[in-house]
């Protein structure tokens, strides 16, 4: 009757062995099938930040490409006006010293007045500052990625503490 009790006790836990190993087999059914889910989703979240990180990158490009077409719009346009300023001094100069090689002192004494005012206006208009660059060739522009850099290094899976599932989420800090 001991027997009998104790083969009936050893069989049942054979059923259960038999069903938990079945469970098992099932198990890495599942595992795989979870596993390669899993894997779809990460690819897809990190492509969904690798996309936003070059959706990024291009406004910062069209704002880096802009600074630098209204820096050269600004040293064309100082070039443009220093260049017409030079031609109208070179050619007073010129022909102030023609002027003074004059053999007829009472026609320079007639025309002496009026050049002097001009040659007085002309220096004048060379203010100060007119032969300093308007910009810079350096970009005041400044692109901090040490707070990006470090949360993607510090990506990773969150779990549960307690739960025997890992949770299905990247961690991401809002970027």
């Amino acid at each position: 009757c001991q027997l009998s009790q104790a083969l009936n006790g050893v069989s049942d836990k054979a059923k259960e062995a038999k069903e938990f190993l079945v469970q098992l087999k099932n198990m890495i059914q599942q595992i795989q099938e979870n596993g390669v889910e899993f894997e779809a989703c990460l690819v897809a979240q990190c492509d969904s930040l690798i996309e936003a990180l070059t959706r990024q990158k291009a406004k910062l490009l069209t704002k880096v490409t802009k600074e630098k077409e209204y820096k050269l719009k600004v040293v064309r346009d100082q070039i443009t006006h220093c260049t017409m300023k030079l031609r109208q001094t070179t050619g007073m100069m010129e022909y102030c010293l023609e002027v003074l090689k004059e053999n007829d002192p009472s026609g320079f004494l007639q025309i002496s007045d009026a050049l002097i005012k001009r040659v007085t206006s002309s220096q004048d208009q060379w203010v100060k500052g007119a032969l300093e660059p308007k910009v810079g060739p350096d970009f005041d522009l400044t692109l901090n990625t040490d707070s990006l850099m470090q949360t993607i290094l510090q990506l990773d899976f969150c779990q549960g503490k307690g739960e025997s599932t890992v949770v299905r989420q990247l961690t991401t800090t809002s970027m």
